[in-house]
Parts: structure tokens; C-alpha cells; sequence
């Protein structure tokens, strides 16, 4: 009873332009415009912009926006498995949203994820050492995770009215808000062992809150 056989299908449309506004000043604009077959269309588009004040060091920074639409096992998947709540095992079904069991649990349509995203930092440049620090921020919208095991009585009632063998049930909502910020840094330096051979040193680190 879940084996399913669904598809999608979608295209995408995307341009980007970028270019020097004045010698030590670049600008990039993109967008993107996407349809789905079984979930709709979509813009998202992006701003960037990077100022070489000295050679060697430039401010940077952008802002976007984006989507993502519900994957196909997040909107078709179903199962029944073992979950321990409590230490009490519970046969609980995870329902596709479109199914009647779970509309009568509160399901509702799946909506896309969708996230502002802005960057701002720096790039430092001198001989064979790189460095680039950068600060973000993502604002995510609508995400979509599981609901929480139902199991009440009523719940189990109700199943096993259907002629379902669960005890409970789940399925995927868009239910959670999200913000991370955080800083990437990186470091390289360059040394020159030869003519033909330069050894690197890359050190990455990233701190982040979510």
C-alpha cells in the first residue's frame, strides 16, 4: 500500500549579467524563473557588488532571494515504521498530504520553502597570502519537516477504521521559520617550491547559528 509512481517535470529559465560600473567597482545582477509541474513558477533574483579600493583589498556584498519547492518524497512519501515515544513503541504511518488520513489529521497543501539571503566582507590580496572573510544572514520561510506523531486514541480509532495498520500517524508541513547567521573565513598562502611546484596552505573556518 505505499508504493507510489509520481513525477515532475520543470524548466528553468536564468540570466546574469555582470560588468565594471567604473574601473574598481562591479556590479552583478541575476534572475531565474522556474516552473513545476505540479507545483507552480517561481522568480528569485540576486544583487551583488564588489569596490577594490587599493589593489589587493575590496569590500564585497550581495543580496538574493530564493525557493525551493517541496521534494517529491516530501510530498508523496509514505511508510509505516516503529517509533519508540516514551519508550513506548508506536506503529506510526507517515502520510503523503494529499491523502485523506492525512487531511483529517490537519495536512494542508505544501507550499515552497522560501529564503532571503544577504553577504557582506572582504577580500585581502598580497604576494602568495589570500584572505576573504564573510559575514551572512538567511531568513528561511516556510520550511518544511515533519509534524509530530499523532497517537491519541481517537487517532488509533480513526486508523483503524480505514483498515490501516498503525497507531499513529505524521506527514510533512511547511511549519518552521528559521534565521542563520554566521562568518566564513578563509586563508591560503602560496609557497613556491620550484619552477614547477607551489605547496599551499588553505585554512577555512566558519561559525554559525541557526
Amino acid at each position: 500500500k505505499n508504493a507510489q509512481n509520481q513525477s515532475r517535470t520543470n524548466f528553468g529559465v536564468y540570466v546574469d549579467f555582470e560588468n565594471n560600473v567604473l574601473k574598481n567597482w562591479t556590479v552583478g545582477i541575476a534572475a531565474r524563473y522556474e516552473n513545476y509541474s505540479d507545483f507552480g513558477s517561481a522568480f528569485a533574483g540576486k544583487l551583488a557588488t564588489r569596490y577594490e579600493f587599493v589593489k589587493g583589498f575590496a569590500l564585497r556584498g550581495a543580496i538574493s532571494n530564493g525557493f525551493r519547492a517541496p521534494s517529491l518524497s516530501q510530498a508523496y512519501f509514505s511508510s509505516i515504521a516503529t517509533n519508540f515515544i516514551g519508550g513506548v513503541p508506536f506503529e506510526v504511518g507517515t502520510f503523503p498530504v494529499n491523502t485523506p488520513v492525512a487531511k483529517a489529521l490537519g495536512a494542508k497543501p505544501l507550499d515552497a520553502e522560501k529564503s532571503v539571503n544577504y553577504s557582506a566582507g572582504f577580500t585581502f590580496q598580497q604576494s602568495n597570502f589570500d584572505l576573504t572573510i564573510d559575514g551572512y544572514l538567511i531568513t528561511l520561510t516556510n520550511r518544511v519537516v515533519l509534524s509530530e506523531n499523532f497517537t491519541g486514541s481517537g487517532v488509533q480509532t480513526f486508523l483503524k477504521g480505514l483498515g490501516i495498520n498503525a497507531t499513529g500517524g505524521r506527514y510533512f508541513t511547511n511549519a518552521v521559520d528559521t534565521k542563520t547567521y554566521g562568518v566564513d573565513i578563509t586563508a591560503k598562502y602560496g609557497v613556491q617550491l620550484n619552477e614547477k611546484s607551489t605547496l599551499k596552505f588553505v585554512l577555512a573556518m566558519n561559525f554559525n547559528k541557526n
